[in-house]
């Protein structure tokens, strides 16, 4: 699906990558922000300080801003790959209306996904007052548990863009889903990691180190925009693969289940 029709996929993540980036320059240097990174010794602190509350304000903006958008094309992409996966012909732009129909939804189970996740991680950091000793051995079953709990969320996007799932009842239904497969699933994340770093390290390194800095990270803006949909891919048709079994019908968790057509009527006399 994604090598017939790569262009399809790429551009969105890819338009993404490049417009947050030349966002963040604009407001950068359109505003009193920029002047942050060439202060002068001698300005008066008020200058100073008005300088990096600007800075501030323009990072706020720029996360807002790219929050939204990213959830936007996260939520199109995945409802997208679904669709192309079982042999719809649509078009990108009816999967971002149905992403927009979406939102609010797909903003609160993207935000508490990784509220959930930052919090496991931060509970290994507590025995940090024991002592490096306690921290690196609370680090390890930390990450194998955050690495359990993404794997059964990670059908959350596409049970709220496909079922019109709450936030929480996507959880439920990523959960549900992903038992007895998380397996597969992290296999394919773990691939899809190495083929994407193998791409970086092949094409942006050797450019950085002919061309300069300033290449190498263009061109890992570009790589990094085109390989993003990958993951986002991956659970799309992870998710569809799964709800193709009868135990995993799509129809906990909806808000309007559909109802079975009637029995076909018996055959009357001849």
């Amino acid at each position: 699906m994604f090598f017939r029709h790569p262009a399809e996929f790429i551009l969105p993540y890819l338009a993404v990558s490049v417009g947050t980036t030349i966002l963040l320059y604009v407001l950068l240097i359109g505003t009193s922000a920029g002047f942050v990174f060439s202060l002068d010794p001698t300005m008066a602190p008020a200058a100073v300080l008005a300088a990096f509350n600007a800075l501030l304000l323009v990072l706020l903006v720029f996360a807002f801003l790219s929050l939204v958008v990213s959830t936007l094309i996260q939520g199109a992409v995945s409802h997208y790959a679904v669709l192309r996966h079982r042999g719809a012909v649509i078009s990108f732009a009816f999967s971002f209306r149905r992403a927009g129909t979406r939102f609010v939804t797909l903003l609160g189970g993207i935000l508490l996904y990784t509220g959930v996740l930052f919090g496991v991680l931060a509970i290994a950091f507590v025995p940090l007052f024991g002592g490096l000793a306690t921290l690196n051995l609370a680090l390890i079953p930390a990450a194998i548990f955050a690495l359990y709990v993404a794997l059964a969320l990670s059908l959350v996007v596409p049970s709220i863009v496909m079922e019109d799932a709450g936030v929480l009842a996507s959880f439920r239904r990523s959960w549900q889903m992903t038992k007895g497969h998380k397996g597969p699933i992290f296999g394919a994340f773990f691939v899809l990691g190495l083929i994407s770093g193998a791409i970086t390290v092949a094409v942006a390194f050797p450019l950085g180190a002919v061309a300069g800095p300033i290449v190498s990270f263009l061109v890992q803006l570009l790589v990094s925009g085109a390989l993003a949909s990958w993951t986002v891919i991956a659970s799309a048709v992870a998710y569809d693969l799964i709800a193709r079994e009868p135990r995993y019908a799509p129809t906990w968790g909806w808000r309007n289940p559909p109802i079975a057509a009637p029995p076909a009527a018996p055959p009357g006399p001849p």
